[in-house]
């Protein structure tokens, strides 16, 4: 598929506007807090206290959609629970944010920032479900988590020691780029890792193990 925005959400273009702090601009409280495809969906992204973010469309289970910063800088959902009034921030997006649940997720998922999704292969399978895969860093290398990836670069460095073979990560999703990979650390958060420092071929729900090229589908 081609490469996508990382900036926008669907075909959301981001646009400039003057806005100060108000009722719809928020600051994170918590340590940190994903940002969702869709309201509880697929993390994309990291927001961090103090992080401004702009409300611009209410959700299911007390998301808002809207334009994160830091070093996110791109639209997604955000629980509400973790967000006082305040910041500032002077983007906003264009358009609305997905709903979608099921598999139009994994299509929007696939459709903006993803290259493979381990639970569907286009006209190949859907199993579905909310869990990763089991996967190890390859022998011999070290990885580190991040909080974001923007297509380009990775961001917010979260560990302080490198993970290695005996780490307990499993993996989510493989960025459009193909150069980082979504995992989920036991007992430790969602966030990017290389896509490079993971075998090849990855485990797929179904059980097959395939390249990403193979995971991109038909």
């Amino acid at each position: 598929m081609p490469r996508k925005l990382w900036l926008a959400v669907g075909a959301a273009l981001f646009t400039l506007s003057s806005t100060g702090a108000s009722a719809q601009t928020y600051l994170v409280t918590a340590n940190d807090v994903y940002i969702r495809s869709a309201p509880n969906a697929f993390a994309i992204g990291t927001l961090f206290q103090g992080n401004s973010f702009r409300r611009q469309q209410d959700g299911s289970l007390g998301y808002y959609w809207g334009r994160c910063g830091g070093n996110a800088q791109m639209c997604g959902w955000v629980s509400s629970s973790y967000l006082t009034p305040g910041g500032s921030i002077s983007i906003t997006c264009g358009g609305s944010g997905s709903t979608a649940t099921g598999l139009p997720a994994r299509q929007h998922l696939l459709a903006n920032w993803a290259r493979c999704v381990n639970d569907y292969v286009p006209g190949v399978m859907y199993v579905g479900g909310d869990t990763p895969n089991n996967v190890d860093v390859n022998p011999g290398q070290t990885a580190h988590l991040y909080g974001n990836y923007d297509g380009t670069s990775f961001h917010n460095q979260l560990t302080t020691v490198a993970l290695d073979s005996t780490a307990s990560i499993a993996w989510r999703w493989v960025s459009d780029s193909g150069e980082a990979v979504m995992v989920k650390q036991t007992n430790g958060p969602w966030a990017f890792m290389r896509r490079d420092k993971l075998p090849t071929t990855l485990k797929y729900k179904d059980g097959v193990f395939r390249t990403d090229s193979q995971g991109a589908g038909n």
